[in-house]
């Protein structure tokens, strides 16, 4: 099994260098210019901590009421306040951090590249136990009613306990001989478990006893070559309503309905990022970089925005009457969730902006692959 990067291997044919000694990698589309609708304000800035751009590897920070908490590659987890940056705490640990930030009541999760879940108090950064698990961690644990479920490289899912650590549960599924450098990040609801898979499936399971209740296919393998049958889906599913929405790269987006498991539509789709959601629409950004709305009770397009083209997008989030959208050189767009025109855009550093960025109280958390975190708000 071999975990790979999308941008350095899956684009790998288009990447290599030619005779001429030049890269075939599409380069990002230039910025339009257009006429400002809204302005975007920096609140605040911090440095948390690098993450690690070359290692393809992305923390997430994780807000929690008037706090929001980060984690570094080098083992830095700290602890800020939303209203000025303020730093509350701050520990070095002694873990190579390759999956934050989870949080549970009273406590966060990290999860490390030598196969650790590690739990910490969330008032002082306390270390309270650590669990051993199967293979590299790449997404945030997840914990809910005293569980903490954690999806490894190697295939599997892990159930621990939110208390002590102590393995529950573990279910595994075979990995394809070559699948994208990430997971799917777990997501509860009531009492199930949804995670994509790299075999190109989303798996619903007990949250209790890890029993597999129902598996969905989002993408089907095709070709000849390992390259050509790369199917993964490492967005992780969202929730809009009754539905469960789910997309995988080179597969499709899919529309679930929880109560019965009754697929309700499908649509040709490459994503590999995430999605977000409203009433109306769910929102994404495909493998070229185009940024979609779609109604989720039809799958039919609403609009495409094309002009971020090969611009490395991240996650979109929904913010007030707008999607917000970071890219590969730094920069904050705000399109319209009306036609996903232009409305609003700030650069916020050099550094990407790979994470799903966060919004609460009608302020937008940045994080760059830098480690600088950044608060956002509309004037």
């Amino acid at each position: 099994m071999r975990k790979i990067n999308l941008i350095a291997s899956v684009l790998m044919l288009a990447a290599l260098t030619a005779c001429s000694g030049k890269s075939n990698l599409e380069p990002p589309t230039p910025l339009v210019e257009f006429k400002p609708s809204i302005k975007i304000l920096k609140s605040w800035s911090v440095d948390t901590g690098k993450s690690a751009t070359k290692k393809f590897i992305i923390l997430s920070p994780a807000l929690d009421g008037d706090r929001v908490f980060t984690a570094g590659i080098s083992g830095r987890i700290s602890a800020y306040s939303l209203k000025e940056g303020k730093k509350l705490w701050s520990v070095n640990s002694e873990y190579q951090i390759t999956g934050a930030v989870g949080l549970g009541p009273d406590r966060l999760y990290i999860g490390t590249k030598n196969a650790k879940v590690v739990a910490y108090d969330k008032k002082d950064g306390k270390q309270l136990w650590k669990s051993r698990v199967t293979s590299e961690i790449l997404t945030a644990p997840v914990s809910r009613g005293g569980l903490v479920i954690v999806q490894t490289v190697d295939g599997r899912i892990h159930g621990l306990s939110a208390r002590n650590g102590e393995r529950l549960w573990v279910r595994n599924w075979s990995v394809p001989a070559l699948s994208l450098r990430g997971t799917s990040r777990p997501l509860f609801v009531r009492n199930m478990i949804f995670s994509g898979l790299a075999n190109g499936k989303v798996v619903a399971i007990d949250a209790r006893s890890g029993r597999v209740l129902r598996e969905f296919v989002v993408a089907y393998p095709q070709g000849n070559n390992e390259i050509d049958r790369l199917v993964d889906v490492d967005a992780s599913p969202i929730i809009i309503g009754t539905k469960l929405i789910a997309a995988g790269y080179r597969g499709n987006i899919i529309a679930v309905d929880l109560k019965d498991g009754r697929l309700l539509w499908k649509k040709k789709a490459s994503v590999y990022t995430g999605m977000d959601g409203d009433r109306d629409n769910v929102y994404l950004t495909d493998d070229t970089g185009h940024v979609m709305a779609l109604q989720h009770n039809t799958g039919a397009i609403v609009w495409v925005q094309k002009k971020l083209q090969a611009r490395r997008l991240n996650p979109p989030v929904v913010m007030d009457d707008y999607i917000a959208i970071g890219d590969l050189k730094g920069y904050v767009h705000l399109l319209s969730r009306e036609d996903g025109r232009f409305m609003g855009r700030i650069k916020v550093s050099g550094s990407p902006i790979q994470s799903r960025m966060l919004v609460q109280d009608d302020v937008l958390y940045v994080s760059d692959q830098g480690g600088k975190l950044t608060a956002l708000r509309i004037n």
